[in-house]
């Protein structure tokens, strides 16, 4: 004995339709969200390779700097020092 819905074609057409379009809903959700995660996983890759950069060299890079500075700023102390020393009284 069939349902009480399917009895009827009209009815028994509709839920076909509703089924089919269903699963091409689904089947484009699924579609939306697979791209949606490649471009999120790229977005990633590409924004962490600058953040890898700042977070890992750029330390680095500032140390010697400072230490560079550091350096320039004794040799321009002790040649102010050899000049006070060597100016004439």
């Amino acid at each position: 004995m069939e349902p009480l819905e399917t009895r009827d074609p009209n009815k028994r057409r509709l839920i076909e339709v509703s089924e089919h379009h269903k699963h091409e809903v689904e089947k484009e959700v699924r579609s939306l969200s697979d791209k949606t995660e490649k471009m999120i996983i790229n977005g990633l890759i590409i924004g962490g390779s600058p953040g890898h950069y700042l977070l890992y060299y750029q330390p680095m890079g500032r140390v010697e700097v400072k230490k560079k500075k550091a350096k320039t700023k004794e040799r321009e102390l002790e040649t102010e020092a050899d000049d006070v020393l060597v100016a004439p009284l």
